[in-house]
């Protein structure tokens, strides 16, 4: 990330508002790069957000916490997650950069959809839970979402409040694209009919 700074990557924007949020890809390890400490990972973010400050310094950084990769509560990876979360609340202190904590909200996906055919309830165990609750639901009426975008069905079709008591989770722990990558192509650049 320095490098695409100090390559251009911010030449001429003014933004606002810049919102960072870091992965894990330094915290595992592989063949090819070790693993970094949290000291370490937290040292990287106090760089990229002076270097954020240094090229547009009008620009307010909110800070996102690293989102817990594991799906076991109790996986090593996820204490090393918190402490690195920790670290980085204390850029808090720093003038514009705002430290944003959604890792929370986002653990428990799981939701439920709940109808007596009159009323209908969706609740989770996140806020995210009840966003996918939203979605089944949603498509339960026809609608499909789709990477190329949403589609609703082509004709108007009668409400009808179904009777349901379903409880699910999503198949994937987490969700998206990721729009700025390390590789040469990804699922932004494709183009689908």
């Amino acid at each position: 990330m320095l490098w695409r700074f100090d390559h251009g990557e911010l030449d001429g924007l003014h933004p606002r508002v810049m919102v960072l949020h870091i992965g894990t890809d330094n915290t595992g390890g592989t063949k090819n790069a070790r693993q970094n400490s949290p000291a370490e990972f937290a040292d990287a973010v106090r760089e990229i957000c002076e270097r954020i400050h240094t090229k547009v310094p009008a620009a307010r950084i909110i800070l996102m916490t690293v989102f817990p990769g594991e799906e076991e509560p109790n996986h090593p990876r996820r204490a090393q997650t918190a402490q690195i979360n920790r670290m980085l609340a204390v850029f808090t202190k720093t003038p514009g950069i705002q430290f944003l904590d959604i890792g929370p909200k986002s653990l428990n996906p799981e939701y439920r959809l709940k109808s007596d055919g009159k009323r209908l309830t969706i609740t989770g165990g996140s806020d995210v839970g009840v966003l996918y609750g939203a979605y089944a639901f949603a498509e339960k009426l026809g609608v499909r979402f789709y990477l190329h975008g949403d589609a609703i069905p082509d004709e108007k079709i009668p409400f009808v409040l179904p009777v349901l008591d379903e409880t699910h989770a999503p198949l994937f722990a987490l969700r998206g694209l990721q729009p700025f990558h390390d590789f040469p192509e990804g699922p932004d650049w494709c183009r689908i009919p």
